[in-house]
Formats: structure tokens, C-alpha cells, sequence
């Protein structure tokens, strides 16, 4: 099955017949929302040693590409917000080495979730960059973000594009997507969630959201 019509030519043109794809709709979206209580995401902080007071930037599912496109962006917000920390979680875990060194290389601090075990010390400060290079966590850490750019609508790689906007949804997290999202593209202009195709624009809507938080939880109501 394949979500929208759009989405159905697409396979077609890519050699699917017509006769085998079936139109289901949204129905990612039709699980119940799943918001945490605000003593589960204390736990959640806790375990990610990010201070409570922080605010969580989620860069989910990312792949190459997108990556130097999220940190650039993200280092020109954090210049006047001292309370933001990012969270990038890589489709393949085996590249959080490439991540961190691309994380360095723009003067930031990158640090590894694997080395931060629940019962460890040290702390996730303002500025810095956690890389998720562990599995069965993303779903999770959605509940406390304060926006997620959605990995996979940045870049080609996933034709026709569209990185999965249902789980930060259903967790309570406002979200941006990039170019690619024909997967999605009649929900996203349906809920008029913010979109960005460069850096500069990427940033206008990061700031956006992090200045109006009630707009930004509008922008994730859609039950």
C-alpha cells in the first residue's frame, strides 16, 4: 500500500503496475497519540544526563547529507539561545564517528550516548551535540523535544523522499521537513507544518518555533 495518490504515480513511473498498489491513506497516523507524563520525560533527561531546563533539538532518522546541513544550522541558533542541546540520531549507527568529527569540525562539542550509561557521570551542556549511536531510544526521546527535523526529507537518497513525520508527531513534537516528502506531502500542507529547503531557511524555522512554543504546539495537533 502507498499513502496518496502522488505517491502511487511515483511507483508507477518507477515500473509498479497500477493494478498492485493500493491506496491506504494515512494510517500511520491513526495509532493513539502517545504524549509522556512530564515524570516520564524527567526520567528521560535523566538518563540522557541533559538538564531538565534544556531545550531538545532531534534530528531523527538523519542520513549523509543531512547531517552538516542540521549542525550548521543548529550552531547559529544556539549563538543566542544558551539553552539548547541537539540530539542526532543517524539511520546507521555505524557512522557516528563521520558525525562526530563533522560535529567538531564546526567548533562544536559532539559526545556519544554510548558513553553515557545511565549510571555515569558527566552531562549534556548548552551547545553541545549528542550522537544516538544506540537503538531503541529515538521513539523515546521525540517526547522531549521541542522540535525535530525530520531525517530522510533533506536529501534524494530515500526517492521519491519523505522521512517519517508520524513517530515525532505521535510523541508530541513539533516538527520541519525539507524538500522531499512526497510521501507526505498532502498531510504536511494539510497541517501547514513548517517546511526548509537551504540553511538560512532552516534556521528561520528553527527560531520560529523555539520563539512562539504555542504555535509550535499547534503545529503538532492534528487529532
Amino acid at each position: 500500500g502507498t499513502i496518496s495518490s502522488e505517491a502511487a504515480d511515483e511507483l508507477v513511473n518507477l515500473g509498479v503496475e497500477r493494478k498492485k498498489i493500493e491506496i491506504t491513506g494515512w494510517f500511520t497516523l491513526e495509532r493513539a497519540i502517545d504524549f509522556s507524563t512530564e515524570a516520564e520525560k524527567d526520567i528521560i533527561f535523566r538518563n540522557l544526563h541533559i538538564s531538565k531546563e534544556s531545550r531538545i533539538v532531534v534530528s531523527g532518522s538523519t542520513w549523509r547529507g543531512e547531517e552538516g546541513l542540521f549542525i550548521r544550522a543548529f550552531k547559529e541558533v544556539a549563538r543566542s539561545r544558551r539553552d539548547l542541546v541537539m540530539i542526532i540520531a543517524p539511520r546507521e549507527i555505524r557512522r557516528s564517528d563521520e558525525i562526530c568529527d563533522l560535529v567538531s569540525k564546526a567548533g562544536l562539542v559532539p559526545k556519544k550516548r554510548s558513553l553515557f550509561g545511565e549510571a555515569e557521570n558527566g552531562t549534556i551542556g548548552s551547545g553541545e551535540i549528542l550522537i544516538l549511536d544506540t537503538t531503541r531510544e529515538l521513539y523515546k526521546i521525540y517526547a522531549i523535544a521541542s522540535l525535530t527535523l525530520v531525517g530522510g526529507s533533506f536529501v534524494t537518497y530515500l526517492r521519491p523522499g519523505g522521512g517519517d513525520i508520524a513517530e515525532p508527531l505521535l510523541r508530541g513534537s513539533p516538527i520541519i521537513v525539507g524538500p522531499h516528502t512526497l510521501w507526505w506531502g498532502r498531510l504536511i500542507e494539510e497541517m501547514r507544518l513548517k517546511r526548509a529547503r537551504d540553511c538560512r531557511e532552516l534556521k528561520d524555522a528553527m527560531e520560529y518555533l523555539l520563539d512562539n512554543p504555542r504555535i509550535a504546539i499547534e503545529s503538532r495537533d492534528f487529532a
